[in-house]
């Protein structure tokens, strides 16, 4: 008995039970599906015998209706009708014979099969007139139509549902109508062809005819079929229809006495054929109701049949499975018992029963204890890891706190007047400074990630974006260590999706800021971020960092991510630090599922790998095939130079046709040349090409600034540099041709200078009236005998340059009171005195070669009166500007409102917004905060999150009320700490909110998004001046 209700035997009983009633029950299933199946095959079959009897039913009513005529009129009828419609009835019948020998046996259709096959017998006796007109209603025909009645009867009894049922029902019923409007028809119109009276006992047998029709008045199961047949019947030719045929029939009974009808036999005809039309119709509409609904159970059937098979399937592959799973528990058990055995061996009083499950816990029992054993002898200190922990964590505050400060004074120092010496030192401070905030803020960061305090913030972003601002960063590092920083991200990535991006870029930033300290000087370093895969909702990128830097060495990379592990090589000392930025990184990736792969080049330098699955946003990436009618030839000395495949990948993306050559000579027709200042000097058959310079430093860019076709990139080039160049390069011409296409102005100008001349004129030829001299003192001449509205005036040319002819025509204009607006021309290369510009000699200054924009833009701010045409400008927000009579004092604006947490702080920030504002109030509590908005009105407030007691509730409403009370729209920033998670709506309140550790220059340039420095260009928006100005 034991051994019955062992855990084995139990086992077996709970995993085969279920399986084998899943088993019975989807058998007995699939057995009555195929039933079913084959009982509406059946009923199909029934009703198309039905379809068939129906044909049948009305050939013959409609040689019955030939036969009345033909007997009636003593064979006057067209012969060859009479035949037509014996073969049309032959036709039917022959069509249900082969039917019907497809079929089972059926008493009904065995007696209508033997009848119709003597309709031969009959046409014969009518052919000779040996057939009675009343046997023609009342026998033969009608003994056929009869059967076929019974049998449409029996219809029914073949469904399977209720529905079908009623259906079918009505189908019957509807046939029965169609044939008594027939038989009403011919036995009418057999008296109203000869005018015969009818006699009493005909008349009864008509009016028991005329009392069985009836307009549809069962119940439909189907709503839309009963709004079909609805709409059918009231229509108002129906309505007409029946109401013809009531008074025939009045007439005809009132005049069937003396045997002189009112209505002729043809009316009769039309109108009982009516009838007959429009129940066939109705019939029609049934049929194909049950002709779908056959189908659909059908498939029903069909359906369920499917799954009940792949169920039986299902439960006979699962109870192989647990006969495979009961038989692998069996072997583990056993090896459970051998373990226990040698367990056994050194307390030999344990006893146990593994089929038992007081003896399997008991085994439980046995093996945690002897783990505890092995744990104890291996444990030391349990609390030490906590209490490092809690260390790092209190350390890290305590130590942060006052090093803001200290970096906040150091940016205040660097604004005095130091000596280039202090500012030496105030820079190794300021650079100590910050490399100890970022070793404070990671063991910070360690310590919550051990405690978990740091969760997945995950938010919408487009990767090609961020990632590009991150390369831009660390490439500026790379080159001050003289490293040849390339990166690549794939340009498919412009598309938005979700994921934490300031953890993912935190991590990467770490891991990038290591390959730069792992590389030597006048190494390299790759960065590639890539597109694994894009399914509808994911999409899986790679991201590989590679330097060719210090080898890491292979016992340590298995401990890299380690915190405190220095990967620094002893002999060569080249740097130093505690290496805690690849343990977050590596902790940051695991959070997002991923892991960091390692692993050293043959040649020296290592690798860092992983990939993170983030959801789709969007699908569709941005800018693909941008530039398809654009061809590049790219300049290089060594195609297969890692630079080149990027460039290829970029401009491919973009549509853009690109070839690569080796010599500037082989260049050709194509639109724009892409050359690397670092490969080749600018050869000089270039200088009329349209030209992309990508250049490695800053200061090479700005050198070749000087070329006038020409884009500059800064590497490593990444997408948004590469669109950048080519919208410049390809886009300016087509919109300044769409801009100004139709510009034209009544003005005079005179152009002064042969070098100016054609492009001048080529620009303005069709734009205004143009004269032109050759050199200054032609053009003076020129400017005091005739009035020009304005003068391009080129500052080289013979006998009078243009300075000397433009001053000579201010001081003639002097004299008579006049002012003609005068634009200098110059090459980059003429050294002209700009301030000149300041004066009353030149109103502007144009470079050339001059093109279209320059020019008509030049005409549009000087003389922009004389527009006939206006430029095609993009609509720009307009503000009203404060009237000069306006009192600023009264309305006591203010210019910064500021509430940091500390008073440290407050005077940090306090002293760099000074440095450029005037207005500036400081509040250290809530009251005084609240004080200063009820009185004044601030273009902008700066608030700490970290402030005691902060309701960003309160602070909203305070601020809201202000806004309100002094019709002004003030700019509102938050600081919050960068490790603080932030509330979902807390963007909604603040119009930015950042981080509380931002630099000097950071704070400059965010403030200045949002102020105006000169009072002159405040702009305000009151609810009073919108009434008054409209």
């Amino acid at each position: 008995m034991k051994k019955i209700f062992s855990m084995t035997n139990i086992f077996r009983i709970i995993s085969t039970t279920p399986l084998l009633f899943l088993f019975v029950f989807s058998s007995i299933y699939i057995y009555n599906s195929f039933n079913n199946y084959k009982n509406i095959e059946n009923s199909e079959a029934k009703f198309k015998t039905a379809q068939n009897l129906l044909l049948v039913s009305k050939e013959l009513n409609a040689e019955r209706s030939i036969n009345t005529s033909y007997i009636q009129k003593d064979n006057k009828i067209n012969k060859e009708d009479m035949l037509n419609q014996q073969n049309k009835t032959d036709l039917a019948i022959k069509h249900f014979l082969k039917q019907y020998s497809l079929q089972d046996t059926d008493e009904g259709l065995e007696e209508i099969k033997k009848q119709l096959v003597n309709i031969s017998f009959i046409r014969n006796k009518i052919d000779n007139f040996d057939y009675k007109i009343d046997d023609l209603f009342f026998d033969y025909y009608f003994n056929v139509n009869k059967a076929i009645e019974k049998e449409m009867e029996n219809l029914k009894d073949y469904s399977i549902t209720p529905k079908g049922a009623i259906l079918l029902d009505i189908y019957a019923e509807l046939y029965k109508e169609e044939n008594l409007l027939s038989l009403e028809r011919d036995y009418v119109a057999r008296f109203l062809m000869v005018s015969r009276p009818m006699k009493d006992n005909e008349l009864k047998i008509w009016l028991e005819m005329f009392n069985k029709e009836r307009p549809l008045g069962f119940y439909i199961p189907d709503n839309r079929l009963s709004a079909k047949i609805n709409s059918i019947l009231s229509s108002t030719d129906n309505i007409n229809l029946y109401t013809t045929a009531s008074n025939f029939a009045s007439a005809i009974i009132r005049e069937s006495y003396i045997g002189r009808y009112s209505v002729d036999t043809q009316k009769w005809y039309e109108m009982m054929n009516k009838k007959l039309l429009l129940n066939s119709d109705i019939i029609n509409l049934v049929d194909e109701k049950i002709i779908s609904s056959i189908n659909e159970f059908k498939n029903k059937c069909l359906l369920n049949l499917l799954i009940s098979s792949v169920i039986w399937l299902l439960s006979v592959l699962f109870l192989i499975l647990a006969y495979k799973i009961r038989i692998k528990i069996k072997i583990s058990l056993k090896k459970l018992d051998d373990i226990l055995n040698i367990i056994k061996s050194e307390n030999k009083d344990i006893k146990l029963d593994l089929d038992s499950n007081e003896g399997l816990q008991k085994a439980y029992e046995v093996i945690e204890n002897a783990l505890d054993q092995m744990q104890y002898k291996e444990s030391k200190n349990p609390d030490a890891i906590k209490s490092k922990s809690i260390f790092l964590s209190h350390i890290s505050h305590d130590l942060r706190t006052p090093l803001n400060g200290i970096i906040g004074f150091i940016e205040l120092l660097k604004t005095s007047k130091l000596s280039e010496k202090d500012n030496e030192i105030i820079d190794i401070i300021q650079r100590s400074s910050n490399d100890l905030l970022k070793t404070i803020n990671n063991l910070l960061n360690i310590s919550r990630i051990e405690n978990d305090e740091i969760i997945l913030q995950p938010n919408d972003f487009i990767p090609v974006n961020e990632f590009e601002n991150i390369i831009e960063i660390y490439a500026q590092k790379a080159r001050e260590k003289n490293i040849d920083f390339n990166a690549f991200i794939d340009p498919e990535l412009s598309y938005k999706i979700n994921g934490d991006i300031e953890k993912l870029n935190d991590s990467l930033a770490n891991l990038i800021s290591g390959a730069i300290n792992f590389a030597n000087k006048n190494r390299k370093i790759i960065v590639k971020i890539t597109k694994f895969e894009q399914t509808d909702y994911y999409t899986t990128i790679i991201f590989s960092i590679k330097d060719n830097g210090t080898n890491i060495e292979a016992l340590k990379q298995g401990n890299i991510f380690d915190d405190f592990i220095s990967l620094k090589n002893n002999a060569k000392n080249a740097y130093s630090g505690i290496e805690l930025g690849l343990s977050i990184a590596d902790k940051y990736i695991s959070m997002m599922g991923a892991e960091v792969e390692t692993k050293s080049l043959p040649n020296g330098g290592g690798e860092f790998n992983f990939s993170i699955k983030f959801e789709n946003i969007e699908k569709k990436p941005a800018h693909k095939s941008e530039f398809n009618n654009v061809k590049i030839a790219v300049l290089t000395n060594d195609r297969a130079n890692i630079y080149n495949s990027f460039i290829r990948k970029y401009l491919e993306y973009l549509g853009v046709n690109v070839t690569f050559f080796t010599n500037s000579s082989q260049v050709g027709d194509f639109d724009i040349v892409l050359l690397r200042l670092k490969d080749y000097a600018i050869p000089l058959d270039l200088k009329d090409k349209k030209l992309i310079v990508s250049v490695p430093n800053k200061r090479l860019a700005q050198g070749s600034m000087s070329l006038k076709k020409s884009a500059t990139i800064c590497e490593p080039v990444t997408l948004s540099k590469m669109i950048n160049a080519l919208n410049l390069l390809t886009k300016d011409e087509e919109d300044e041709e769409k801009s100004f296409k139709d510009i034209k102005f009544n003005a005079d100008i005179l152009i002064a200078g042969e070098q100016s001349k054609k492009a001048i004129l080529d620009i303005l030829s069709n734009i205004c009236n143009v004269k032109i001299v050759e050199n200054g003192e032609q053009a003076v001449l020129e400017a005091k005998n005739n009035d020009y509205d304005l003068i391009f005036m080129d500052i080289n040319m013979p006998v009078m340059n243009g300075i000397l002819a433009a001053t000579k025509i201010r001081e003639h204009e002097k004299d008579i009171g006049k002012h003609t607006h005068i634009i200098a021309m110059a090459n980059y290369d003429v050294k002209v005195n700009r301030t000149n510009l300041a004066d009353d000699i030149f109103d502007a200054f144009l470079v050339k070669p001059t093109n279209k924009s320059d020019v008509i833009n030049t005409l549009n701010n000087f003389i922009p009166d004389k527009m006939i045409t206006n430029i095609l400008v993009s609509p720009i927000q307009s503000y009203k500007k404060i009237p000069t009579n306006y009192n600023i004092e009264a309305f006591n604006l203010r210019d910064v409102l500021l509430f940091k947490k500390s008073s440290i702080e407050n005077k940090i920030f306090s002293s760099v917004i000074s440095s450029f504002y005037q207005n500036i109030d400081v509040v250290n509590s809530f009251e005084e905060f609240k004080e200063k908005l009820e009185f004044s009105p601030y273009k902008l407030i700066l608030i700490d999150h970290k402030i005691p007691n902060f309701n960003e509730n309160e602070v909203y409403q305070m601020i809201n009320q202000a806004k309100q009370k002094h019709h002004i729209d003030t700019v509102t920033i938050l600081f919050v700490d960068p490790n603080t998670a932030l509330k979902d709506d807390l963007r909604d309140k603040f119009d930015e909110i950042v981080k509380s550790n931002i630099s000097k220059t950071q704070l400059e340039t965010i403030i200045n998004l949002y102020i105006k420095t000169e009072e002159q260009d405040i702009c305000i928006i009151t609810q009073n001046d919108e009434k008054e100005n409209g």
